[in-house]
């Protein structure tokens, strides 16, 4: 006797939701340990005790360059990563009052080009290797020093210094 005709596209289909399902685990499994690692550096380096971009003593410009030395040894995605700049970069800046230079490059910060001339210099200067990734990186912290400034309310000292 012949198995139903449906029978056959059921076991195809249970073949393919098997094959997924062996190939899918390992790959969850390395992005949770990724994460997991990531999260790992994320609470040991910005939760570590007077880390460097806290101390009040870096200007914007060495809070980035500061961010850019943090995301170097970080474990896991390369996206994870990234996405942690603006954290450091925002902890640099909260740490000494920026009232002046967000009024004072208020017009430079509200482009999008922000920094791009300095990460040109960087990368001119050896100080950042010419990569994409260098780039990007470079590019996504100097955005976390415009965006920071942008969420400041403009105080009374700003106004006056914008000449309004």
């Amino acid at each position: 006797m012949d198995p139903p005709p449906t029978a056959r596209p059921r076991r195809s289909a249970l073949k393919i939701l098997a094959g997924l399902a062996v190939l899918t685990v390992p790959f969850a499994w390395s992005a949770w340990s990724s994460y997991r690692e990531f999260r790992g550096y994320l609470d040991v380096t910005l939760d570590a005790p007077n880390p460097p971009w806290t101390r009040g003593t870096l200007d914007p410009d060495g809070c980035v360059e500061a961010a850019l030395r943090w995301i170097e040894p970080c474990p896991g995605l390369e996206e994870l990563c990234r996405r942690g700049l603006p954290t450091v970069v925002h902890r640099c800046l909260e740490a000494a009052d920026r009232a002046p230079f967000c009024a004072q490059e208020r017009e430079a910060l509200e482009r999008s080009t922000y920094g791009y001339d300095t990460c040109q210099a960087h990368v001119a200067a050896g100080r950042l290797d010419d990569t994409r990734m260098h780039r990007q990186r470079c590019a996504i912290a100097y955005r976390a020093v415009a965006e920071w400034c942008e969420a400041q309310p403009r105080t009374a000292a700003m106004l006056t210094m914008e000449g309004r």
